[in-house]
C-alpha cells in the first residue's frame, strides 16, 4: 500500500525513467512534428504578456481549445498519414547514414517535413498555453519574492511620478508668469497695495 502511495507522489522525470536516448527520439518526433508550431507558440506568448494574468491564460485556454479541435479535424483528414510518411522517411535516413546527423540528408527530407509542420501550425496555441502555466507557477513560487518585485514596481512608479511633477512637460498659458502681470491669490488678482502687506 505504501509502495503505490509512493509511486504516486513521485514525480515523472523522463530522462531517469526513459533513459536519455528515448527522451531524445520523443523530443525530435515532436520537433518533427511541430518544431514551427512550438517557436510560433513561443513567441505569441512574448506578445501577452503584458495581458493580466487571468485575462491572459483565459486567452491561451480559449485558443487552445480551438486549435485542439482543428488539430484534430487535420489528424482526421490526413495528418496522421502524413506523420507516418515522414516517421518512415527520417528512420529510413537515419538507419542509412548509421545515426550520424551531420550526414542527413535534410533536402530529400523536406518533401516529407513541411506538409506536416503547415498543418500542424495550428498548434501553436498549446505552446502559448504551456508557457502561460509554467510562467504562472513561477510568479507564484516565493511571495516574499512576489512582494519584493511589487515593490520595486511601486517605487519606480512613483520616481517616474516625482519627474514628472519636478519637470512638467508643458504647463498651461495661465501659469506663466510675465512681467507686468498681475500676481494671483486663488483666482484673485492682487492690487499692488496687497501685494507689498503679503
Amino acid at each position: 500500500m505504501t509502495s503505490a502511495n509512493s509511486f504516486n507522489n513521485r514525480s515523472f522525470d523522463p530522462l531517469t525513467e526513459l533513459g536519455p536516448g528515448l527522451t531524445a527520439l520523443l523530443l525530435l518526433m515532436v520537433a518533427l512534428f511541430a518544431l514551427p508550431a512550438l517557436a510560433l507558440g513561443l513567441l505569441a506568448h512574448r506578445f501577452t504578456r503584458a495581458l493580466p494574468r487571468r485575462v491572459s491564460l483565459l486567452l491561451w485556454v480559449l485558443l487552445a481549445g480551438v486549435s485542439g479541435y482543428l488539430l484534430s479535424l487535420c489528424w482526421q483528414h490526413g495528418l496522421n498519414a502524413l506523420f507516418a510518411k515522414e516517421m518512415v522517411a527520417y528512420v529510413q535516413a537515419f538507419s542509412h547514414v548509421q545515426f550520424n546527423l551531420l550526414k542527413l540528408p535534410l533536402a530529400q527530407l523536406w518533401p516529407d517535413t513541411w506538409p506536416v509542420w503547415l498543418r500542424t501550425l495550428v498548434g501553436a496555441p498549446f505552446m502559448g498555453l504551456a508557457q502561460e502555466v509554467f510562467a504562472q507557477k513561477a510568479r507564484h513560487l516565493d511571495p516574499a519574492q512576489a512582494y519584493l518585485a511589487r515593490e520595486r514596481r511601486r517605487q519606480r512608479a512613483n520616481a517616474r511620478a516625482a519627474a514628472r511633477t519636478r519637470r512638467p512637460r508643458r504647463l498651461p498659458p495661465s501659469v506663466g508668469m510675465k512681467k507686468g502681470s498681475p500676481l494671483m491669490v486663488i483666482g484673485v488678482p492682487l492690487d499692488d497695495e496687497e501685494q507689498e502687506e503679503v
